[in-house]
């Protein structure tokens, strides 16, 4: 009988356990799938045959009540039977039983695809129940656990898997049976890449979403993910009409807003572009949007503008600023970190910030001009963005209104003096059309406003 056991606490409601029992049943629908948890649900079926763990037990440490389940799951099955011990945060790409047929073995290990202080990753292993591992997984153990005196620790399956591969009483089986870039070692950009890479070529057995990289059931590819709920901002491309609320926004989770602003990601992604700078961030909404876009590029990362909660009253309404309440530098920054990303923020007049940015010596794929909108201020950041816009730099206006002589604000007198000879000025469609609020008071005016791209020539 081929068994496969996992262990579950706390959460077992949560998708990427679904995802995983699921994706095992595509794989091997007529094996055993044995679950110790603390929380048995009543609307997860997948043909499981649940073991109740009192919660008083977990006290003793996650990882070492794991291993106590084993000892339990070895003693009930025999010689003849294949035996899979399994963590929930993988992915199941083919039969992981046919690690059996490689080699003989009584313990399967998986070594890790990369250089780590425990070579053996321990969420996934082999074994046959003989004798000699109720031996190996009961007496030993239990000896080998006493240097942890009862105290919780993460580490101690690690510690046992490694000790029995160094003993020599384990044989490897192969990382493609349990595939896990460390997002330690390769960051959380490259591992990611590194786990659709697997997943689109199916060039593995068993993807081991630790960390991070359960981001990637929520990305929309995985074909057999359970995606039911939202894991947070990032991670969320259902249809608009099944997607959360934002609690902070109001919007749905991933909402483009406005039409015009399509062209963002668009534009990002129909030219691989992986360094984004934006010039007024605002809430950070066209920062998620254009970040989510560029980072399914190899070097993503992004710089931004803005003065943050520092503005006041006065230069908010010269410069027309849409928010009544801005963010601080801090609130941003942590919105935009689990973009998985480096991000950098600079703080202060733009005037002051972008010839300071320059000194740097980097040449961004992608600038967003969306900051002050007094015709000014929209001049003179062009004036500094040209000083770092390279060859192939995609420069993006936003605000070009049709009244905006009339409004007394806007991006199109900045625009419209762009020299043809030296850059490429292109009006993108489609327009959104607003009543909005003259720079000198009065009744608002009905006008159509276009993002404008701008390249060199």
């Amino acid at each position: 009988m081929d068994v496969c056991v996992m262990c579950y606490w706390g959460r077992v409601n949560d998708d990427v356990f679904e995802t995983s029992v699921k994706t095992f049943r595509k794989h091997c629908p007529d094996a055993l799938l044995q679950v110790y948890s603390d929380d048995i649900p009543e609307d997860i079926d997948y043909g499981i045959k649940w073991f109740k763990v009192p919660k008083a037990d977990l006290e003793q440490g996650r990882c070492f009540v794991k291993m106590k389940c084993v000892q339990d799951a070895i003693y009930r099955f025999t010689n003849k039977d294949r035996l899979i011990v399994s963590d929930v945060d993988v992915y199941f790409l083919d039969d992981p039983f046919s690690a059996f047929d490689k080699c003989e073995f009584e313990v399967g290990v998986t070594l890790r695809c990369h250089s780590y202080k425990y070579p053996v990753n321990s969420g996934l292993f082999f074994v046959r129940p003989s004798e000699r591992t109720e031996e190996l997984f009961a007496d030993q153990f239990d000896e080998y656990a006493q240097k942890y005196e009862g105290k919780q620790d993460w580490y101690i399956d690690q510690d046992y898997s490694n000790e029995l591969y160094r003993r020599g009483y384990a044989v490897d089986v192969g990382w493609e049976y349990n595939y896990c870039p460390n997002t330690n070692v390769f960051g959380i950009q490259l591992a990611t890449d590194m786990i659709r890479r697997a997943y689109e070529s199916k060039s593995v057995k068993v993807l081991h979403l630790k960390s991070e990289l359960k981001m990637a059931i929520y990305d929309g590819y995985m074909e057999d993910a359970v995606t039911r709920r939202v894991c947070n901002l990032w991670n969320w491309k259902g249809d608009a009409e099944r997607r959360p609320k934002d609690k902070r926004w109001g919007i749905p989770v991933g909402s483009r807003g406005p039409e015009r602003y399509r062209n963002l990601t668009r534009l990002i992604k129909e030219n691989k572009c992986c360094s984004i700078l934006e010039i007024g961030i605002e809430a950070g909404r066209r920062a998620i949007e254009m970040i989510l876009a560029a980072r399914e590029n190899y070097g993503a990362k992004y710089y931004g503008f803005d003065l943050f909660d520092t503005v006041s009253e006065e230069v908010r309404a010269k410069e027309v600023s849409p928010s009544s309440r801005p963010r601080t530098e801090k609130a941003i920054y942590k919105l935009l970190e689990g973009a998985g990303i480096p991000i950098r923020l600079y703080a202060g007049y733009s005037r002051d910030t972008l010839p300071e940015f320059c000194k740097e010596g980097i040449t961004p794929d992608f600038v967003f001009i969306d900051g002050g909108h007094s015709f000014k201020t929209q001049a003179d950041d062009w004036r500094n963005v040209q000083r770092f816009m390279g060859k192939n730099t995609i420069v993006v206006f936003d605000d070009y209104l049709s009244e905006g002589e009339k409004l007394g604000w806007g991006s199109h007198r900045t625009v419209d003096a762009i020299d043809r000879e030296k850059f490429n000025v292109e009006i993108l469609q489609p327009a959104d059309t607003y009543r909005m609020k003259p720079m000198n008071g009065g009744r608002r005016i009905l006008s159509a406003t276009n993002l404008v791209k701008v390249t060199r020539c």
